[in-house]
């Protein structure tokens, strides 16, 4: 509950502090140190994908992709939005929440990586392709302001991992702290998307919030199908997404409608995951109410 209230809390500051969309330009690297973190989890041989993980990974593309189809004749924007929040990688979060219900924490952490880099080589590229000239960019332009953002603390994790161990557990055990630099990210990401819902109006986030819970319990469910004696850690593997990757690829390479999806998506994953949480109680020291979503 107390997550949650904070994440209401920067929605808001978001939203009645305009003059935090000066700092967007900063997003790339919180999500940067929100990914090291996470990396650093990921021992040194330990995070080969299974084809279960592939799997999942196919499927967020088919949600993702199969919802910018079916909305692309009425809403280019929120068609966009779909995309990048339905084929979203998961979350950094995700081991800490699978680990407070009990679940196997190093499946939802290998998860994060692979869909991560995919995400970061294929968003710019689809997002190029569909927007056309209308592309803030060339496809190279685009991936040049995503993939850095992934492959960077994924490798700065690599060497810290060979070269300084310590340095590598220490990174590793700031996720509970973490939350408090997600937060601050979440607060700029609201007042950009407040900033486009001045112009456009609050009947816009309507389709878009629709939209987000439709994907939420879709990529939920589907997770759960598919997982087999996995279903807990996939269900959370697809269905908690990393948010803040996406938003900032909205807002990079297809501009502040887009975001209003993945945005809108920061709600729904956390309330299923306090619903998940509320009805089996927590394991001490798992830290999974202070994780960045």
């Amino acid at each position: 509950m107390i997550k949650a209230l904070l994440i209401c809390v920067a929605i808001v500051l978001g939203t009645v502090v305009p003059q935090l969309v000066r700092a967007v330009p900063a997003l790339p690297y919180v999500i940067g140190l929100l990914l090291l973190v996470s990396f650093c989890a990921l021992p040194l041989g330990g995070s080969r994908p299974t084809r279960r993980h592939w799997w999942l990974i196919l499927a967020s593309w088919v949600i993702g992709g199969t919802a910018c189809a079916v909305l692309w004749p009425v809403d280019r924007a929120l068609a966009l939005g779909a995309l990048l929040s339905g084929a979203a990688p998961t979350a950094t979060a995700a081991p800490v929440v699978v680990a407070a219900l009990g679940g196997d924490a190093a499946f939802a952490a290998v998860a994060v990586l692979g869909s991560n880099l995919i995400a970061c080589l294929a968003f710019p590229a689809l997002l190029a392709v569909l927007q056309g000239a209308d592309a803030p960019g060339s496809p190279w332009q685009l991936l040049l302001r995503v993939a850095p953002v992934v492959f960077t603390p994924w490798l700065l994790s690599r060497a810290l991992l060979r070269l300084r161990p310590s340095w590598a557990a220490g990174i590793a055990a700031q996720m509970d702290r973490s939350f408090l630099l997600w937060l601050c990210g979440l607060a700029v990401i609201s007042a950009s998307a407040a900033d486009h819902l001045r112009h456009a109006g609050l009947h816009a986030l309507l389709p878009h919030a629709l939209t987000a819970v439709v994907l939420c319990v879709t990529s939920f469910v589907t997770g759960r199908l598919l997982g087999g004696a996995k279903a807990l850690e996939s269900g959370q593997s697809l269905g908690q997404k990393n948010t803040a990757l996406a938003t900032w690829t909205a807002l990079a390479c297809a501009g502040p409608p887009a975001a209003l999806v993945p945005v809108s998506y920061i709600l729904a994953h956390n309330v299923w995951n306090a619903v998940q949480l509320a009805r089996r109680p927590r394991r001490s020291g798992t830290g999974a109410h202070a994780s960045p979503p």
